[in-house]
């Protein structure tokens, strides 16, 4: 769920869809719609194409955070690859500003990371908080280019 709408952004980018046009998105989970959301943002009309719809989709049942870490080989990572997850983590962050509130039932929650990282076994884990409620966005707000208002006002 973390980088459903920043991969979503990133597919419709590679696709160049012009408004009027029609497009397929296979798949309904996360980032299926946000792919065809996306889409008809743009003025694409969308058909989905779905071996199960929700409620038996994975995503349907997805709890998610945004917490965009240990998901590739640090390893084997590439300078293009590194370029590339880092732009669509800050998109998946931009979509997700608009997303909290009792609509979609998505809220800001601090979370915790318990670590013995650095500590010898005997002495007391460290606490930090990992992330919580932003009080100023690290994405600026910008309008979407076919859109204008990227669909709600600034906070």
């Amino acid at each position: 769920m973390t980088m459903s709408w920043g991969t979503s952004h990133l597919a419709v980018e590679l696709a160049k869809p012009e408004s009027g046009t029609e497009a397929a998105v296979l798949g309904c989970g996360g980032v299926g719609l946000a792919t065809a959301r996306l889409l008809q943002r743009r003025g694409v009309s969308v058909t989905i194409y779905a071996k199960n719809l929700p409620p038996e989709t994975t995503s349907n049942i997805a709890g998610a955070q945004w917490w965009p870490t240990s998901m590739f080989d640090d390893d084997k990572a590439t300078p293009e690859f590194r370029g590339q997850f880092v732009r669509a983590a800050k998109l998946s962050y931009r979509e997700y500003q608009d997303l909290p509130g009792e609509r979609y039932g998505i809220s800001w929650v601090r979370n915790y990371q318990v670590s013995r990282s650095g500590t010898s076994s005997s002495s007391a884990p460290t606490v930090r908080s990992a992330s919580s409620t932003p009080s100023t966005p690290t994405c600026p707000r910008t309008p979407h280019p076919s859109v204008g208002t990227h669909g709600a006002s600034p906070r």
